[in-house]
């Protein structure tokens, strides 16, 4: 990836993979400044500015930065198309629920619910975020065999694709403390293991 940085002549676009790059490594407080620089919606190769910057104030546990920058992102859309409406509503719910705010938190995710049902049964947006969209507000609501249902269908379908390149991302929260989740986080981490070999080694012949 820094290959690819070394070599973007946008500086938008340069400054987005920079901060992807602090966020793929976990260092959430270094990529922030720079994706709040960035306009909402701006989207890279990968991921978009605000979708990062979104898992930077979870894991930084700025609850009220998170939801003043979701009521932003509400009003101003984003500008990749085709863009999902129900998945603003998983970080705005668990920011709710950190803040004490139970009953918002609870709405927030039956409307993401429903979102997710209705756009699943008209084949909206991809199956697979639909499914996990539906994973995710199960298993927030406490309906965990309903949740793992779920997630075997997002994973039959086409997969979270975030989930091999950002495994602390905010929607993996609900799930992380249980055994059945990391059975799954494993078997992934298995199946991704030689593409990451591969990365590496691809990276490393740049260097040379």
């Amino acid at each position: 990836m820094q290959r690819a940085i070394n070599v973007e002549t946008g500086p938008q676009a340069r400054l987005l993979m920079q901060c992807e790059l602090s966020v793929l490594r976990g260092d959430y407080a270094a990529a922030t400044p720079g994706l709040e620089q960035l306009p909402p919606g701006f989207y890279g190769y990968t991921f978009s500015a605000s979708g990062l910057l979104i898992d930077c104030l979870v894991h930084q546990k700025d609850w009220s930065g998170l939801l003043e920058l979701i009521a932003v992102l509400k009003q101003s859309g984003d500008t990749q198309k085709g863009r999902n409406p129900a998945t603003l509503l998983m970080p705005e719910a668990i920011g709710l629920r950190a803040l004490g705010r139970e009953t918002e938190a609870r709405e927030t995710v039956e409307r993401c619910q429903a979102i997710a049902s209705n756009a699943l049964a008209m084949k909206k947006y991809d199956e697979h975020w639909n499914h996990w969209l539906l994973a995710f507000c199960a298993r927030f609501l406490g309906r965990k065999e309903e949740a793992y249902q779920q997630v075997r269908e997002s994973f039959v379908n086409g997969d979270a694709a975030f989930l091999g390149w950002l495994p602390d991302s905010p929607s993996l929260q609900v799930f992380k403390p249980d055994p059945e989740f990391q059975a799954f986080l494993f078997d992934r981490e298995k199946q991704n293991a030689g593409k990451r070999a591969r990365i590496l080694a691809t990276e490393k012949s740049y260097q040379t």
